[in-house]
């Protein structure tokens, strides 16, 4: 879960990486005679204005910043459906409906989609009032299920098979309904970056926690992770990729086959062939 977590805090780089190459595609850089192309620079930009927030390790701060990315999240959808319904892109392009070979990735994508698991611990530990916490997951996942099927289907109604694996790279950067979900895109990676971090860090804070004092440990562990995201961001730029792996080996293996397994074993349904069993094996 913690690899997961680390893998979608580079994903969030690599995002922020893409859609400002996109807006600014000649912006490079020459640093101490080394030539750096616009979304490599563009990544190391973004990691050193998210890095004083990857400091932050107190869990109330963290709600008012992550709820920025909810509101983000709105405005990214009213702004795409702006663009094909106002801006002249339209609603009919057409594709095709399936493409088989493409179904594997897809289900990996759609279960990157719900891999926020891994903090739900973190977050339930920080509530005031855990009795809400099962409240807050059925808001979350609803919210969830809503936005993403929206933002599918304008997606395939304004670009058919031609949408890219991130939707603003497709949309004219000279339109405002577009700058306004290209900019608010570049929101949401700064406002859970270091939620997605800080489950990693306390795992690693337990294993030192004899070594060094907390506040100098915390800031080091924090520094250090976000160092090693940007290696990991430069060296695999290609997000739908590193969406489907993740999605495919972490957050699958975690949320569906684990689970499924655990349950065989605790229920003993292992020992006993029928439906029940039947439809585990095929989940694990």
């Amino acid at each position: 879960m913690n690899i997961e977590l680390y893998l979608v805090a580079t994903c969030f780089l690599i995002l922020e990486g893409d859609n400002l190459s996109n807006l600014f595609p000649d912006m490079e850089f020459d640093i101490y005679g080394i030539h750096i192309g616009s979304k490599s620079g563009f990544i190391v930009i973004v990691a050193i204005i998210i890095l004083p927030t990857s400091w932050l390790n107190n869990m109330s701060i963290f709600s008012y910043v992550s709820a920025n990315g909810v509101l983000a999240s709105v405005i990214i959808l009213c702004a795409i459906f702006w663009a094909g319904g106002f801006d002249g892109i339209g609603f009919q392009e057409n594709g095709d409906i399936v493409k088989w070979n493409g179904v594997p990735s897809a289900i990996s994508l759609y279960a990157f989609c719900y891999c926020a698991h891994p903090v739900f611990p973190t977050l339930y530990t920080s509530m005031k009032n855990r009795r809400q916490f099962s409240k807050v997951l059925y808001f979350r996942f609803a919210f969830c299920m809503v936005t993403y099927s929206l933002i599918a289907i304008i997606g395939y109604l304004m670009f058919g098979s031609k949408l890219e694996s991130e939707i603003t790279l497709n949309l004219p950067t000279n339109k405002l309904s577009s700058r306004v979900a290209i900019f608010t895109t570049l929101v949401t990676p700064i406002a859970k970056y270091a939620l997605m971090l800080t489950p990693i860090v306390d795992t690693i804070e337990v294993k030192f926690q004899s070594f060094y004092k907390k506040r100098n440990r915390s800031f080091f562990i924090r520094t250090i992770l976000m160092i090693s995201t940007v290696v990991v961001a430069l060296s695999l730029p290609f997000f739908g990729y590193l969406m489907s792996l993740v999605g495919a080996l972490l957050s699958a293996t975690a949320s569906i086959t684990i689970p499924s397994l655990c349950y065989l074993k605790l229920s003993d349904t292992y020992k006993r062939f029928g439906v029940e069993l039947i439809l585990l094996c095929l989940l694990a």
